[in-house]
């Protein structure tokens, strides 16, 4: 999906001529291109700015043993999306820094339990580091398969892909 396709279809739900729930992924450096198509969307659909709602994985996460980091990763994760889904209908969410739900093998699964239904719309921020830069950020003796950290989302490139490059 390019960019002006991924508009149109948050226009749509911004002024309710589009029923459902869209999961979208844009890989970009910074949020605030993102933030700002999304935010003229809503005020082009006369929706008030709280319908937009942002959320960081990373803010959520406790020093704790792995196991219970998972459980309460999880648990506040599904709080969070469970108040921000009453702020009304129709509503986008900006889920950022998504990487610890990849390492503790959360996935989305959350996001479609409790806050992805009619109206609903989450749009997933991947980081855009590059193989090459992540290799060379790391020690020697650190090996890193970055095939596997991108494989839970979807392939750049591929038509039918809710990948969207900003």
């Amino acid at each position: 999906m390019n960019v002006s396709e991924f508009v149109t279809v948050i226009d749509s739900l911004a002024r309710g001529v589009r029923s459902g729930r869209y999961l979208f992924f844009v890989q970009e450096e910074k949020e605030d291109k993102l933030l700002n198509l999304l935010r003229a969307s809503l005020k082009n659909g006369k929706l008030p700015n709280h319908r937009l709602q942002t959320l960081n994985i990373n803010e959520l996460a406790e020093p704790l043993p792995n196991r219970e980091a998972v459980l309460r990763l999880t648990e506040k994760l599904k709080e969070q999306l469970q108040q921000i889904r009453n702020m009304g209908i129709p509503q986008i969410l900006v889920l950022t820094k998504p990487m610890l739900l990849v390492r503790y093998q959360i996935g989305l699964s959350p996001l479609y339990e409790h806050y992805l239904a009619d109206g609903t719309t989450a749009v997933v921020v991947l980081p855009s580091v590059s193989s090459v830069e992540l290799s060379d950020a790391l020690p020697n003796s650190a090996k890193v398969d970055t095939e596997i950290l991108r494989s839970p989302f979807p392939e750049v490139g591929r038509a039918e892909s809710p990948l969207i490059q900003l």
